[in-house]
């Protein structure tokens, strides 16, 4: 097998050691996989990804590098590499020289790099790959003035999720299900905006709201004073290894990332997470998304300005149903159905809906399947449709017809 080494800068938190990951596990048996970190600062506490990639890669081919960088070109000459995948631009992390050494004239490897970063200056470009890997067509438009190197979109996968019984699951992670819960996960800096998230539950305390995400020592001026005045019905459960279990439970996604003027956000995993498992969810449409989530259903957008507004908007997400009917608005249910949707849950869910309404509340009920997507077929289709006839007879299933003649 070809020799593939992964440089990162970091294997501690956020979407770059996903994205190696996510990579090693889908490469492992096609390459012979070397990963160097070029620093450990997880601290002991930073550990979810970066022992995710020890595990899946033998304990010879993993390298951290001690004060001595330049000990990393010592490395690369015994592995001898095929491959060289930067898992950042280097200008962002590495020493001049050891670069310079790495991307010599004569080199023998290809190097590829994979950008995390939503504003960096291309025109400021010292080293150049022989291929350029991109988290998000942002990037892309980025790094435009260098049209001579190849750039390729690498999108992290929506791997669709059945999520469990709703009271089973809050059950299980301790907590009441006669209570809505609002989930926010990401690290605590000034980027990822928990700041906010405290303030709309300090406005909501009707509401539970969770915040998973570990609190790193450089950005403590950030998140210390926010825990001190941290509000009565937040609560705060650290880097979890099991963070799937909180996205199965939630009642809604709220992540109020706007990003900042030196560090803006790029694709955040958390959000294609909470897509994966269904989960309503409400975020910030931010430029360099490009209005990527606008064809995914769950996902709505909050108001940049309003925040009074975005408070009605988390309360109608809550409890739009039972709001709707109590002001006796025309009201239709729609249910996006894929062909991972399984039928246990979707019996679950008519019941949910059926012990808030009857059949007279409503003026129409559909079932909706998944364009492109892992689209249901028919027979699957029909035993849906089946399910929620002795609800309610008027029942129809109409197709995404938006996608299908590519409207936007």
């Amino acid at each position: 097998m070809k020799k593939l080494l992964y440089i990162a800068p970091h294997l501690s938190t956020g979407g770059l050691p996903q994205y190696l990951t996510k990579k090693i596990e889908l490469l492992r048996d096609v390459f012979e996989i070397y990963v160097i970190e070029w620093s450990n600062h997880t601290g002991g506490v930073l550990v979810v990804q970066r022992d995710k990639i020890t595990s899946m890669v033998d304990s010879d081919k993993f390298f951290t590098l001690e004060e001595n960088k330049m000990e990393l070109i010592n490395i690369i000459d015994r592995i001898s590499p095929d491959i060289i995948h930067l898992e950042e631009i280097p200008e962002y992390f590495m020493d001049f020289d050891v670069a310079k050494q790495i991307y010599k004239k004569d080199r023998n490897y290809v190097i590829v790099e994979t950008s995390h970063d939503s504003s960096y200056d291309a025109t400021q470009k010292k080293f150049f790959p022989d291929k350029f890997m991109f988290v998000s067509n942002w990037q892309i438009n980025l790094f435009e003035p260098i049209s001579d190197i190849p750039k390729v979109l690498v999108e992290y996968p929506i791997e669709y999720k059945q999520r469990p019984d709703r009271e089973w699951a809050l059950r299980d992670l301790g907590l009441d299900p006669t209570k809505k819960h609002v989930l926010h996960v990401g690290l605590f800096t000034p980027r990822k905006n928990q700041a906010e998230f405290f303030e709309y539950a300090r406005s909501m305390p009707e509401y539970v709201f969770h915040s998973v995400g570990n609190q790193a020592g450089n950005f403590a001026y950030y998140w210390e004073p926010l825990m001190i005045n941290k509000p009565k019905n937040v609560i705060w459960h650290g880097e979890r290894k099991d963070v799937d279990r909180f996205y199965q439970a939630m009642d809604l996604f709220l992540f109020t990332s706007r990003g900042t003027d030196n560090d803006k956000e790029t694709m955040p995993l958390v959000i294609r997470e909470a897509i994966s498992w269904n989960l309503p969810i409400l975020i910030y449409n931010l430029n360099v998304y490009l209005n990527y989530f606008d064809k995914f259903d769950n996902v709505n957008y909050l108001d940049f300005t309003d925040f009074n507004k975005n408070c009605e908007i988390i309360k109608n997400t809550l409890e739009c149903l039972k709001a709707a009917i109590d002001a006796k608005k025309t009201t239709y249910i729609k249910i996006v159905v894929s062909s991972k949707t399984e039928l246990r849950s979707f019996k679950e869910l008519l019941a949910q809906i059926f012990k808030i309404i009857s059949k007279e509340n409503i003026s129409g009920f559909i079932i909706q399947p998944t364009t492109s997507l892992s689209e249901p077929t028919l027979e699957q289709l029909l035993v849906f449709y089946d399910n929620v006839y002795p609800y309610y007879e008027e029942v129809r299933v109409v197709p995404q017809l938006h996608k299908i003649i590519s409207a936007p």
